[in-house]
Formats: C-alpha cells, structure tokens, sequence
C-alpha cells in the first residue's frame, strides 16, 4: 500500500481539511470583512505553528489552539507557570522572548 493512501494519512489529512475549514477560513473571513475599504481600524493576525517540544501533543505537526499561551506570558523565562509547567528548551526561551516583544511592539504600533 503507497504511503499516501495509508489510513493514518487519509485520517490526518482529513483533520487538517476539517481544522482549515472550521478555524482559518472563518478567520480569514472576518479578516476580510473587518478589512474592508469602508472600515477605518487596520485588521491583523498571526498564526503561531511552533510545536512545543515536551507538549501535550506529540504527535502533532505544528501547534494546537492555545499552545502559544505560555510563550506569551512568560512560561519559559521563569521555567514554567501554573498551568504551564514544562521543561523549556533554550530555543523555547529565545521564541518567548521574541513572541512578547512582537506583541509588545504590536500593542504599541499596530
């Protein structure tokens, strides 16, 4: 059996369809809608796809809904938070700093 028509690839493939469908699509969107020429305010978002490397998920590309909440508040520069006890790698460290100071500079600028 090829590869790309394993049951686990059908599977997956199926979930990233259905997660665009569900998740980006609506939001790009309301992107489009809140961007419009006849709106004054400028529109953003991002998209953070970094996968933790002692996350929830494992087995998962990429990132899930949330999983850039402790590098935006701080987790890995005081290894671990609360809710976010993990073992930050220096990377980890590094996208933190990084991540807080795009927002920082966004909440500021725009």
């Amino acid at each position: 059996m090829a590869s790309h028509c394993h049951p686990i690839n059908t599977r997956d493939a199926a979930v990233l369809a259905l997660s665009d469908a569900q998740y980006v699509a609506p939001l790009v969107q309301t992107g489009d809608f809140l961007s419009s020429p006849d709106t004054s305010p400028r529109t953003f978002f991002y998209v953070f796809d970094y996968q933790t490397k002692d996350g929830d998920y494992p087995q998962r590309m990429g990132s899930v809904h949330g999983e850039e909440l402790p590098y935006l508040f701080g987790a890995p520069l005081v290894d671990g938070l609360g809710h976010f006890p993990r073992n930050y790698t220096k990377s980890e460290v590094a996208l933190s700093e990084a991540f807080i100071l795009y927002m920082a500079n966004f909440a500021r600028t725009g």
